[in-house]
């Protein structure tokens, strides 16, 4: 298994605004190391169904589960891209308009993991400066 965590960056166009916001969200994590994934132009159901599978094969073949930021727009493929198996994203929930200073990406990061009924699976975390795991 590699410890390198695997990230997507989901987007129904180039795939620019979901991979700044997801490296923003990452520059928090420093002492991790990130496999970056980029799936531009899913902008349909039978395309993002590709992705799901992407997602689900990086997790077993990681035993991690991965991180999805995604920027879809078009509900039925934003609900298919939900279906993935790794912690789901999506910038249009996050903050549909304007910027996120560091604090309120670092609240963004502690609620959606917060959500999460097991985030670290198997105990693999590490803990933030405010007490929320993430593995």
């Amino acid at each position: 298994m590699t410890s390198r965590k695997r990230v997507f960056f989901v987007s129904d166009r180039t795939g620019i605004t979901v991979e700044a916001l997801g490296s923003s969200l990452l520059s928090q994590f420093g002492e991790m190391d990130f496999l970056r994934l980029t799936l531009p132009f899913i902008d349909t159901v039978d395309k993002a169904r590709e992705a799901v599978a992407q997602v689900d094969e990086a997790h077993r073949d990681s035993g991690q589960r991965p991180l999805v930021f995604s920027s879809i727009v078009d509900d039925a493929v934003r609900t298919e891209i939900n279906k993935a198996d790794g912690l789901v994203l999506e910038q249009h929930r996050v903050h549909p308009i304007g910027r996120l200073d560091g604090e309120a990406v670092r609240r963004v990061l502690e609620f959606h993991i917060a959500r999460t009924r097991d985030p670290c699976g198997e105990g693999q975390c590490i803990k933030l400066n405010r007490g929320v795991r993430v593995r």
